[in-house]
């Protein structure tokens, strides 16, 4: 059965929902001082291509901090060799480095190394000052609240749902 085009209820309220709880992420990060949002949105992006499990949070949360600290560890590496090789050289010796060892170490440590790493790693450096910790925070605090309240708004869907075919199947 084919579902009409159009506006769905279920789905304005999902995205009030949503757009509440980047809303309430952007304010608590604030407080701790931590004005870019991008690491807690990617995360809920991936959170919901990988179809919304839990299962997979563990790899969301470690990949994305391991990619954001290679990226500072890369802009620290390329300091270093830049006076000696040349700015572009100093440049694509350590970005060369750093993909190889995130694609070759995925089959050692998953969860470590894998695309999430590579994202955030590749997002990381398009700054043109590193804010590691601000995004460290705002991947762990802003995307744990933002994905935790997320999982709570599905738990509550669900049940109301259930609820609501029990009822219905009492009539």
């Amino acid at each position: 059965m084919e579902s009409k085009p159009g506006l769905k209820s279920k789905t304005i309220i999902e995205g009030l929902i949503i757009a509440f709880m980047i809303v309430l992420t952007i304010l608590i990060l604030s407080f701790f001082s931590v004005k870019e949002v991008w690491p807690a949105s990617i995360a809920l992006l991936f959170f919901f291509e990988g179809k919304a499990s839990i299962a997979n949070l563990k790899n969301i949360f470690i990949g994305g901090s391991v990619g954001i600290l290679l990226a500072l560890a890369l802009v620290k590496l390329a300091g270093l060799l830049m006076p000696s090789m040349g700015e572009e050289l100093g440049m694509l010796i350590p970005v060369f480095i750093f993909i190889f060892l995130i694609i070759v170490l995925g089959d050692i440590s998953h969860v470590v190394f894998n695309n999430y790493a590579f994202c955030y790693f590749t997002v990381a450096l398009i700054a043109k000052q590193q804010a590691t910790v601000s995004w460290l925070i705002g991947l762990i605090v802003g995307g744990g609240f933002l994905i935790g309240g997320v999982i709570l708004f599905i738990r509550l869907m669900k049940k109301n749902e259930s609820e609501e075919k029990a009822a219905n199947s009492n009539l």
